[in-house]
């Protein structure tokens, strides 16, 4: 089953910071891949927020990512499936920032499974102009980190 998270609170930095713990340790635990994220707040952004998600999920197959070459715009099941199956991953993360108004974006983060390639887990986080990546970046993954305890791998 799917799962839809909305946070409503601006992103603090007393939370991040509160959030920075590893999601495995001596590298057990599900593989994850994040693909880079799109949309029209900017690719510098994007980028710094996919980077700092990288970190946050102790991604560790940053360099079959860079490889690669995915079109991050159509991730559809199936494609969801052939990528993670390509990459050796449990769980792809995928994503997009929509601009709303000039001080206010939306993030929308999506946990799939590699086996199914259904979305586990939807994250929909406000950004508001002063908050960093990292600050976005930290309740996000505290959320999909949350998810993938729950539903184990």
């Amino acid at each position: 089953s799917s799962e839809t998270v909305k946070t409503a609170e601006p992103v603090r930095a007393s939370t991040a910071a509160a959030m920075a713990e590893p999601l495995f340790s001596e590298g057990k635990g599900p593989k994850i891949a994040v693909l880079d994220l799109d949309g029209d707040y900017g690719a510098e952004f994007a980028n710094l927020l996919s980077d700092s998600l990288k970190t946050d999920l102790k991604v560790n197959n940053r360099k079959k990512l860079a490889e690669k070459n995915y079109d991050t715009k159509t991730i559809t099941r199936v494609s969801a499936k052939k990528i993670a199956a390509e990459i050796a991953v449990d769980y792809l993360v995928t994503g997009k920032i929509n601009k709303k108004t000039e001080t206010l974006s939306m993030i929308s983060v999506y946990l799939r499974d590699s086996a199914s390639g259904d979305i586990k887990l939807t994250v929909s986080q406000p950004l508001r102009g002063e908050n960093t990546a990292a600050e976005a970046s930290s309740i996000v993954s505290a959320k999909i980190r949350e998810q993938i305890s729950v539903i184990g791998r």
